[in-house]
């Protein structure tokens, strides 16, 4: 019963192969979730400091706006002082068309600083709506971002105990047939199938008869057309056949 043992043996490494590949499948996932999160906080951040640069530029443009309206209409004032003192009727209707001209801009000044208020109101409202939904959105993405990093240090110590529990079972297969599973397993994820009907249930290659005799033998034997390793359980074809009907 040693070539049953022998493809036991290479069942389970291949079992624990399988779990490897399926342990760094996840771990890369993982990484990419991360790497996918830590490239958003940055950009989050970046909006709302972009909403507040706009903010401060306008408060900026406002108190230029108000300076520029005082004194426009300080002028105003002084026109109006002088308009009521002068006689001549000459200077008094050019003195009168520069105080139309001052007060124009006075109120093309005001509608000027009403608009920019409003869009400071709206730019703040903005910042505050922005703020509280980044505030949610940065707590989302660092409780997602710990979770797959706990989920990294779980898959780290599977990951060890499976390459652990690989070395133990290579220790239990032969030299030869070690290196043929190996060089097999680099080409296919599954290097070992069973006969099902007297095929190779990978390549569906005819299994010769000698060969099945030596397989039913509990012998383990490389498929003529693929080079998977054969083996034959009467068990496991009986099982297989019946889930085909």
């Amino acid at each position: 019963m040693v070539g049953q043992e022998l493809w036991k043996k290479l069942k389970n490494l291949v079992s624990i192969d399988k779990k490897i590949r399926e342990n760094n499948s996840k771990r890369e996932i993982s990484l990419k979730i991360i790497n996918k999160d830590q490239i958003q906080i940055p950009q989050i951040k970046k909006s709302e400091d972009s909403l507040k640069a706009n903010i401060f530029n306008l408060k900026k443009e406002l108190d230029l706006l108000e300076l520029d309206a005082k004194s426009l209409k300080s002028a105003e004032k002084e026109k109006r002082e002088t308009l009521d003192k002068i006689q001549n009727s000459k200077e008094f209707k050019a003195l009168e068309r520069e105080l139309k001209n001052i007060e124009f801009k006075v109120l093309e000044s005001e509608n000027s600083i009403e608009d920019k208020w409003v869009a400071l109101e709206n730019f703040k409202n903005d910042l505050e709506t922005l703020s509280q939904n980044n505030i949610e959105k940065l707590k989302q993405l660092n409780e997602s971002i710990h979770a797959q990093e706990a989920f990294l240090e779980q898959l780290s110590k599977e990951l060890k105990e499976e390459y652990i529990k690989k070395e133990a079972a290579k220790n239990k297969i032969p030299k030869e047939w070690l290196a043929k599973y190996e060089k097999m397993q680099n080409k296919t994820p599954n290097p070992i199938v069973p006969v099902n009907q007297q095929t190779c249930n990978a390549c569906f290659y005819p299994v010769l008869r000698q060969d099945m005799a030596k397989l039913k033998a509990g012998g383990v034997m490389l498929c003529r057309n693929c080079y998977r390793f054969l083996y034959y359980d009467a068990d496991e074809e009986k099982n297989m056949n019946s889930e085909s009907f």
